[in-house]
């Protein structure tokens, strides 16, 4: 009987005196305490616990973090605190429901989940288009007529879609929606007649909606007699686009002579803006 209670002794005692184990660790904070680089000498502290794998008495996983607050808690002070994700055979009902893989779908990769029946991609949005560009070169715009300038070769500033071509200045829609463009354009200073315009124009080859926008600023000064300035406008206008409708902006006047657009990146800028 003695020999009996021996062993039983002998075979509980290691649970009732290592109530917490620590492996390469003489200081474990929580049942199962991991310190895979065995540099916690004293009590752990932040910069060391990058290493650490801990699992507490409410059955929380910590990775890199001996305090987790939720069942797997890989969060801490370092930017090694990711979690890869990868492919799996498994159908979407042995998965189960709330079961997520990142595979590739077509030709694109991304993360899916299951419903419970089904792999379910996560929607992406993509980068919506936004355009900004100056001018700072002359551009003969020559006078009168019907003939729109279309105002080329402007320095390209942001293009978040690669969508815009500074050298021709047309702008192709990446994408259906709606779009905000705005244009400031401006002359070389010169002389300005009586009764004489200038006309900024956005234009478009959509055929949904509106497919231009014309600003006028007009001198109509009976008079006056001429008058020595820079010329021009602002003009705004919000377009419906389908993917690969393009956008351009033109300009006109009725000096009597041609005129240089002024070479200042200051006066001349372009913003387009999908919404």
């Amino acid at each position: 009987m003695k020999y009996f209670i021996s062993i039983v002794v002998s075979i509980l005692m290691p649970g009732i005196a290592f109530s917490q184990v620590g492996i390469a660790t003489s200081n474990p904070q929580h049942i199962l305490h991991i310190d895979a680089a065995a540099n916690n000498t004293t009590a752990p502290a932040d910069n060391r616990n990058n290493d650490d794998v801990v699992v507490t008495s409410q059955g929380k996983l910590g990775a890199g973090n001996i305090a987790p607050i939720t069942k797997v808690d890989l969060r801490n002070a370092s930017n090694e605190n990711i979690i890869g994700i990868g492919v799996t055979n498994q159908s979407a009902s042995l998965a189960g429901a709330g079961a997520v893989q990142y595979h590739e779908s077509g030709i694109n990769w991304g993360l899916s989940y299951s419903n419970g029946s089904s792999w379910v991609f996560l929607p992406v949005v993509p980068d919506k288009a936004l355009v900004y560009a100056t001018k700072n070169t002359a551009q003969s715009i020559n006078s009168g007529g019907t003939t729109v300038t279309t105002i080329i070769n402007w320095v390209e500033n942001t293009d978040q879609t690669n969508s815009f071509d500074p050298t021709t200045g047309v702008f192709t829609a990446p994408r259906d929606g709606v779009y905000i463009v705005s244009v400031n354009l401006a002359t070389q200073s010169g002389s300005i007649p009586n009764n004489s315009y200038t006309e900024t124009i956005v234009q478009s080859n959509t055929t949904t909606g509106v497919p231009q926008f014309r600003c006028v600023n007009s001198y109509p000064g009976y008079t006056t007699g001429s008058a020595t300035n820079t010329s021009g406008n602002n003009c705004t206008g919000i377009f419906y686009l389908e993917t690969g409708n393009t956008i351009s902006t033109g300009f006109r006047h009725n000096f009597g002579s041609a005129r240089n657009l002024a070479a200042d990146s200051s006066l001349n800028a372009l913003t387009i803006t999908q919404l």
